[in-house]
């Protein structure tokens, strides 16, 4: 079980805290506003589990099942849904779609957003029945992660969630595809509609592959030589190995998309879609092995379309599955996923590496691609 991190709400996590942000108490409830006071009346005197969402966020679609059946399993924990800013009927409508029947506050003010300094979603927050915040995670769980994460408060053996089974189409491979890659035949096999699956740009079919490189090799430095290259308020993903945690920054992957690592002897793709600002990191661990995986050029709902290396089989970047292709329907291992700020590595994890902007490319990783 990860380290127990007791966090009073005096503290902001990842920024420092501005002046109205800052409390006199260790409560999270003495702020005032409508978000805030549907939110105490919820909780009460019991221990809470938060879960910041968005209808759009697929992350947060695969989430909110289980927090559904950790709320009916558990009387003695408030969870509760925090909508991120969207309109009231889109969100109703998610959500009595869904079937969730636990509860659920909307935002729209950004009240619970500014207080709680919600960056991403999903992002969930404990907090213990002395209404003290003891942990967050930034980013996406598995189920294993979930009940770790939860157990924090409560211990629970498990999270059963019953998985729909998936239908998978054999079609006629487009001739896009085929210029793509010289591993796609006459037909290929899917399981979402081919015509969702478009080029990022307007580049050839062939010039598509690889047009954005993932890092296959990646070096890292410790805390001290990082200092010169990032900022406290530079983001990025953490991984926690056996032995080393490595940070691997959002500056550095808005230009790469992909890094392939190897970390502790366990085969990992940290991945960030810079369009949805989504990152996870997976295990490389697949059917055929151990491949590294490349950005296709191809885009989902404006999500990154991964591919193995092995069979070019194309890859959702945020529903960690095979989308198309010879490994359709298999699913990718998801990792602990944590997104902080390289102030907040400084803090909590001394000893990290940090992965350099010496990638072997021509970037000039302080600037943004996408700020334009």
């Amino acid at each position: 079980m990860r380290k127990m991190i007791i966090i009073s709400i005096t503290l902001c996590l990842l920024v420092s805290c501005s002046n109205d942000q800052r409390r006199t108490s260790g409560q999270w409830s003495v702020v005032s506003g409508q978000s805030v006071e549907k939110l105490e009346g919820i909780i009460g005197d019991k221990s809470a589990v938060l879960n910041f969402w968005a209808s759009w966020c697929p992350f947060c679609a695969n989430e909110l099942p289980a927090f559904e059946k950790l709320s009916k399993d558990n009387s003695d924990i408030s969870v509760v849904g925090i909508n991120l800013q969207e309109d009231s009927k889109i969100v109703q409508n998610y959500w009595a779609g869904g079937g969730f029947t636990f509860p659920l506050i909307e935002d729209p003010n950004s009240e619970l957003k500014k207080k709680f300094n919600i960056f991403t979603q999903p992002t969930t927050i404990l907090i213990d029945s002395e209404g003290k915040v003891v942990d967050r995670r930034d980013g996406p769980m598995d189920l294993e992660d979930l009940v770790d994460f939860v157990s924090q408060i409560k211990d629970i053996d498990h999270i059963e969630i019953k998985k729909p089974n998936k239908e998978y189409s054999i079609s006629e491979t487009p001739e896009i595809l085929k210029k793509w890659s010289n591993k796609f035949g006459e037909t290929i096999k899917h399981s979402v509609s081919l015509e969702k699956i478009y080029p990022g740009n307007i580049l050839s079919p062939e010039s598509l592959r690889d047009f954005i490189p993932a890092i296959d090799d990646p070096k890292f430095i410790n805390l001290e030589e990082a200092e010169n290259m990032f900022e406290d308020k530079d983001l990025g993903a953490v991984f926690m190995g056996e032995k080393t945690t490595r940070f691997y920054p959002f500056r550095i992957l808005n230009w790469h998309e992909i890094i392939n690592d190897t970390v502790n002897g366990e085969s990992i793709a940290v991945t960030y879609c810079p369009l949805c600002d989504s990152s996870a990191i997976y295990s490389r661990k697949i059917s055929i092995g151990t491949p590294t995986f490349g950005v296709s050029g191809f885009l989902m709902d404006k999500n990154l379309i991964m591919y193995d290396r092995e069979t070019d089989t194309m890859w959702h970047q945020i529903l960690g599955e095979a989308i198309a292709g010879e490994l359709t329907g298999e699913p990718l291992e998801l990792l602990p996923t944590n997104i902080i700020d390289f102030g907040t590595l400084k803090s909590e994890y001394p000893e990290a590496e940090v992965m350099s902007t010496d990638t072997g490319h021509n970037r000039d990783y302080n600037d943004d691609p996408y700020d334009r």
